[in-house]
């Protein structure tokens, strides 16, 4: 029967890793990251300076990703933007491909084991597969320590490997200096070594760490790349705009993520101190090289200080995790049949999407753009009325889907390739802007947009200053974005309307049933968007229309109980405006 099972678990381990990375496109970075994809494509070069937007036109432009976006931009051209998650599940998968080979350079070659492994990890970092280009920098994490770890087992040559891939990765991703940083650690504990224990010079990955520092000027802004990551290292601590970099010191970084963390960290923390018991650190004979253990310890460290990070450490201490495991379980084949079956209903959780239902995630299995999630409906007004060559104004989450599906007319005031193009001053100018009316006024006043797009669900005070304006008109309003033109005919009564299906490519459909059979496209019919409708008419002051759309939503929905209070807030509005 072991003979069975120890097959269907492999293949289970890697299963699940495919499913969990087959998602719809929600992340709003991935349109402007195909756009200059398509822009490096079109021109045969990587932009130096800025080419999208009309208030930093010029503007010295490092662009380390342009790897990634080029590649995006060909899976979207060939089969759809909602098929980049094709690349998603092949790094996914050639993640666990090198977790299962670190595990049999300790002899950690036990299906049962890896499956539970498989599943500690990917519950670990699935918030994270969302298709963006830091998956390369999960990879290159994985890959290096299998590398690092092979070479102190066996002395392997290739380690020579982290060369081209210290290059590739200096192309892909911001985070390249990761890689210097663990070939640095790991060599300087190996002089260590020799200065302590006399052991064989290490000359060789010395050599080895050099050249790949040297190997990171191969990319198109040459040897400003070697100065690059102190840069970068200054935005995060700049960057007050992004919840995914809140340090573990603030609300934002506390998920469910967070907690399993903590419980990994603790177990980690736990071996340190039983190797210093045994005062095996002190003599460097851990049962894993203290070079790797200095890695892990450094991602410890990186988790800290943002959310984001978390995943580096879950991918670096994984196969501790699996050694403690085994080592406490050393019987855990028992558990192979039960763990199958487990396995089983995991999968079907998660292309039924219970699974993230029940981790009130925002994902969602298959390969689909949802209009929910993205200002289809307003870039397809914006083109109907024949905008997207005049001058608008759009916010920081909208502009980027503008910026690629109103593309080559279209240029935004400020979009989401951050501090890399948009200095911090200019990012507190924005945030006056967008908070405080009189601030756009004067902007308008100088820039004289013809049309301003905002996404719905922020932006409260200048939502209410553009409806409510004697120039502008809320003239298109979805569940994602509301489009304000500088128009006299003016929409009366509610136009607050449904996002209507975004069409996704054959390949992406049949990609799709081949993981479920039973698929369904999202059903935009079940999206009761009355409560949404009520929450916008109540914040730029229309009383009636958040009235009648919110009691929509209570014959619907008769025990919401923020519906509820929403209803009692508008009938304590209409008894003070009687008054």
């Amino acid at each position: 029967m072991q003979k069975i099972i120890n097959p269907f678990l492999y293949i289970l381990s890697f299963l699940l890793a495919a499913v969990v990375s087959i998602k719809n496109l929600r992340e709003p970075d991935i349109w402007w990251q195909i756009r200059t994809g398509e822009w490096i494509i079109d021109h045969q070069k990587v932009p130096t300076v800025d080419v999208f937007s009309f208030t930093q036109q010029g503007q010295d432009w490092i662009n380390i990703k342009w790897g990634f976006e080029v590649l995006a931009a060909w899976i979207s051209k060939t089969l759809g933007p909602e098929s980049i998650f094709i690349i998603q599940m092949l790094v996914s998968l050639l993640i666990l491909y090198f977790i299962k080979k670190i595990g049999e350079l300790f002899n950690l070659n036990n299906a049962t084991l890896f499956f539970i492994t498989t599943i500690l990890l990917l519950f670990g970092i699935e918030y994270r597969i969302i298709g963006r280009p830091e998956m390369f920098s999960h990879l290159f994490v994985v890959v290096f320590i299998y590398l690092l770890l092979k070479y102190t087992n066996t002395q392997s040559k290739h380690i020579y490997w982290v060369i081209p891939l210290q290059i590739f990765w200096c192309n892909m991703h911001e985070a390249y200096a990761i890689g210097i940083v663990m070939l640095g650690i790991y060599t300087l504990i190996k002089w260590f070594e020799y200065a302590i224990l006399k052991k064989s010079k290490p000359y060789e990955i010395s050599l080895i760490t050099g050249i790949s520092i040297a190997a990171i000027i191969i990319n198109p802004r040459g040897i400003l790349l070697l100065t690059r990551p102190f840069n970068i290292f200054n935005q995060v601590q700049q960057n007050k705009y992004t919840t995914e970099l809140d340090s573990i010191f603030t609300a934002d970084y506390w998920h469910k993520e967070s907690y399993f963390f903590i419980i990994i960290a603790v177990c980690f923390l736990y071996y340190l101190l039983s190797e210093f018991k045994k005062n095996k650190l002190f003599t460097f004979q851990s049962e894993f090289p203290v070079g790797y253990l200095g890695i892990c310890m450094a991602f410890l460290f990186l988790s800290f200080t943002a959310y984001r990070n978390i995943v580096f450490f879950i991918l670096s201490v994984i196969p501790i995790i699996a050694y403690l495991f085994y080592k406490k379980f050393k019987h855990i084949d028992k558990l192979s049949i039960p763990l199958a079956l487990f396995g089983i209903i995991m999968y079907a959780m998660i292309v039924s999407n219970k699974y993230y239902t029940l981790t009130n995630s925002r994902d969602r299995f298959g390969l689909e753009v949802l209009s929910i999630n993205n200002p289809s409906g307003a870039a397809q007004f914006i083109e109907q009325q024949q905008l997207k060559s005049k001058k608008g104004f759009s916010d920081y989450l909208t502009s980027s889907y503008l910026l690629w599906k109103l593309q080559p007319d279209f240029k935004t005031f400020i979009d989401l390739r951050d501090l890399d193009v948009f200095s911090t001053a200019f990012f507190e100018k924005y945030l006056d802007i967008i908070n405080n009316p009189q601030s756009f006024y004067t902007l308008d006043q100088t820039e004289k947009f013809d049309y301003v797009v905002l996404y719905r669900k922020s932006n409260e005070a200048l939502h209410q200053y553009l409806y409510n304006d004697s120039v502008y008109a809320c003239t298109f309003i979805d569940a994602v974005a509301a489009v304000y033109q500088k128009t006299d005919d003016i929409p009366k009564g509610d136009i607050f309307k449904q996002g209507s299906p975004i069409p996704q490519s054959s390949f992406s459909t049949t990609l799709n049933h081949l993981f479920n059979p039973a698929y369904q496209p999202f059903d935009y019919d079940d999206v009761n968007l009355d409560y949404e409708a009520a929450t916008y008419y109540t914040n730029v002051g229309k009383i009636s229309l958040a009235e009648k759309r919110v009691n929509q939503y209570l014959a619907a929905n008769p025990d919401n109980q923020e519906a509820i209070e929403l209803r009692n807030h508008l009938m304590q509005l209409k008894s003070s405006i009687k008054k």
